[in-house]
């Protein structure tokens, strides 16, 4: 108001300044603005000046000073003061009729902490031996050391070396159906050439109990799928999402197994891949993995092929259906071969086999878990 009562003066006085801060320097002395005020005088737009109503600035200013007023008497009685802070929880009362969710205590007595943030991200080895026993290397001892240090019991060998991230998690398969999950963070630090721990010191299993795969996880939340396969021709398809879990301190159900059946193989797939069963007798399978439907974590799954007596899975294999493999086939007697999956029929699940060893003696049989699709 005192502003547009000196309108000409103030445009005078900013037009003859150097800059802005020489401006809000000359109304503050010339005309005893405070800092605040010359600042908004000197931001002000000129199509403001033109339609600013004197009547409705004085209007506000009383609304200003009444509003200021009601608030100093507000800060200076505390009664007042309680009064409004009463009004004030009631109207939250009555907007936010709900429960309190939340729970107010005096003392915490556990504090949960996301470990996995925690955890440094570095590249490791871990290696995984047909007895059982794990362990996590680090690059720098894997590199300086070779196959002729490490530390085995006399017929083992080892069935994986893994080179992953700490922040990973590996999903260990048994024989019997089940899965161990293990934060590869967790798993003991032990150098290379040392024989490493035994898996049922980190989670108890049963003597009978054997790992027949190892599947590093990155990330549970992509679209993939674990494909297991039982020796009495069973075969099912669950979400990877599903495997995660909080608690991993036993083994934990893969697949349902009836009677004697056994897995003989686990596949991490895409959705989009072929499958190759084949049997001790030398019939295989071959169908697409669009045949299975994703079931439970828990269920028994569905029938893989069609066997007779005395007939068993030894093997599945899955392929990408843009760049078919080769079949390589070694029987228990040391016969082998290899052939071009194209010569073979591709049918459904449970469906024609096909006869992929008749030309193998016939006193051998593909020998257990060798049959590769690579």
């Amino acid at each position: 108001m005192y502003a547009i009562s000196i309108l000409d003066d103030v445009i005078a006085t900013i037009r003859s300044s150097e800059n802005k801060k020489n401006a809000k320097e000359r109304l503050k002395e010339q005309y005893q603005f405070s800092e605040e005020q010359a600042e908004a005088i000197v931001m002000l737009q000129l199509y403001r000046l033109t339609n600013t109503d004197i009547t409705d600035l004085e209007k506000e200013a009383d609304e200003l000073k009444k509003k200021i007023s009601e608030l100093t008497a507000i800060l200076e009685d505390e009664k007042k003061l309680f009064q409004v802070i009463k009004k004030d929880l009631k109207t939250v009362k009555k907007n936010y009729k709900t429960e309190r969710r939340t729970k107010i205590e005096s003392e915490i007595e556990d504090i949960k902490i996301n470990l996995e943030v925690m955890v440094p991200s570095e590249e490791v080895v871990v290696s995984i031996t047909k007895e059982g026993y794990i362990k996590r290397t680090s690059i720098r001892s894997y590199a300086a050391s070779n196959m002729e240090d490490l530390q085995m019991k006399d017929n083992d060998q080892i069935i994986h070396v893994l080179e992953i991230n700490t922040t990973d998690t590996l999903l260990l398969f048994t024989n019997k159906g089940h899965y161990l999950y293990i934060p590869v963070h967790e798993l003991p630090d032990i150098k290379w050439k040392d024989m490493g721990q035994h898996i049922a010191n980190i989670i108890p299993i049963d003597r009978e109990e054997s790992i027949i795969k190892a599947i590093p996880i990155r990330d549970f939340n992509e679209q993939q799928y674990i494909l297991t396969v039982s020796k009495n021709g069973m075969i099912k398809k669950s979400d990877l999402a599903a495997h995660k879990v909080q608690r991993y301190s036993k083994p934990i159900t893969a697949m349902k197994l009836k009677g004697d059946d056994e897995l003989v193989n686990v596949h991490l797939t895409n959705g989009h891949q072929d499958l190759f069963l084949a049997s001790n007798t030398g019939y295989g399978l071959w169908y697409h993995e669009s045949e299975l439907k994703s079931v439970g974590v828990k269920t028994a799954g569905v029938k893989s092929m069609t066997l007779k007596d005395g007939e068993y899975v030894v093997n599945g294999e899955v392929f990408d259906d843009l760049q078919l493999p080769s079949l390589f086939v070694i029987t228990q007697r040391g016969a082998c071969k290899r052939m071009s999956i194209s010569e073979f029929e591709m049918s459904s699940r449970a469906k024609t086999r096909i006869n992929y060893a008749k030309r193998i003696k016939a006193e051998s049989t593909p020998h257990h878990r060798v049959l590769s699709s690579q």
